[in-house]
């Protein structure tokens, strides 16, 4: 009789060995199984989303307080962004532009209302000369160089000031000079009719600013040869101007001479 050898094992393929053919198959978790140790507890998910929530609230307690206080404002009061469109405006703007302020609405584009406002009729100036008036009020707008005044179909004037933010935005203030120019016409209506010559001249320089008729006449120049001179051209002093220091104050000085 042979004797009985034991069986030995069988060699695996070298590619199945390296496949891991004989490694044990973990079962795959069914279609809707979860791994209760991979859940996030409740008190994780509602910490994150109440801070998220009370950040929204106090964003919009904060953005409130914003409108609340550009609404008592006495002054017009408007944010542009880079693209000239209405990111907030005050109460106080949209009553000076009432008769457009119907196209107030975030996203709108200033440029666009000032169109439509010409073709209402709202700025006088613009009669006759419609697309020209608009390219110098956006160039106004959007390369902001000073002060400027603009007047209204109701008679209004108004006062314009416009900076540039850092990120290109705009921020217009609108004043209400109405009254302010009702008396300077005024002031230039009796200073122009008064009899009595009348030169307006500065501090500093003595330089003539401006004369009414009577002193035209009187001293024979017409106003853009006044423009041309100084007080001491007309008027002889020995040393100081007639008003001294009396009025220190102020950056120009009138006076009358006959």
């Amino acid at each position: 009789m042979r004797p009985v050898r034991p069986n030995k094992p069988k060699k695996l393929d070298p590619v199945l060995r390296a496949r891991g053919a004989m490694r044990p198959v973990k079962p795959s978790p069914k279609l809707g199984q979860h791994n209760p140790s991979k859940l996030a507890a409740p008190d994780e998910i509602a910490g994150p989303r109440a801070e998220a929530e009370a950040a929204i609230a106090e964003a919009k307690k904060a953005h409130d307080r914003l409108v609340q206080a550009i609404d008592l404002l006495p002054e017009g009061i408007v944010f542009l962004d880079a693209d000239g469109r209405y990111i907030l405006w005050n109460k106080t703007y949209a009553e000076i532009y009432n008769r457009t302020s119907d196209l107030f609405q975030p996203g709108a584009r200033l440029q666009d209302t000032i169109r439509i406002g010409v073709a209402r009729g709202d700025y006088p100036d613009a009669a006759g000369r419609e697309d020209e008036w608009i390219a110098e009020r956006l160039e106004k707008l959007f390369h902001p160089s000073g002060r400027h005044e603009q007047k209204l179909s109701d008679g209004r004037t108004i006062l314009i000031e416009e900076r540039l933010t850092d990120d290109g935005g705009v921020i217009g203030l609108r004043i209400d000079i109405t009254d302010l120019k009702q008396r300077e016409e005024s002031f230039r209506l009796l200073f122009d009719g008064n009899p009595v010559p009348m030169i307006v001249c500065a501090r500093d320089d003595g330089r003539v600013l401006g004369v009414n008729e009577a002193a035209a006449k009187h001293y024979g120049y017409n106003r853009a040869a006044f423009e041309q001179l100084g007080i001491r051209n007309l008027q002889a002093y020995e040393s100081e101007a007639p008003w001294g220091d009396e009025q220190s104050g102020d950056e120009q000085a009138a006076r009358t001479w006959k």
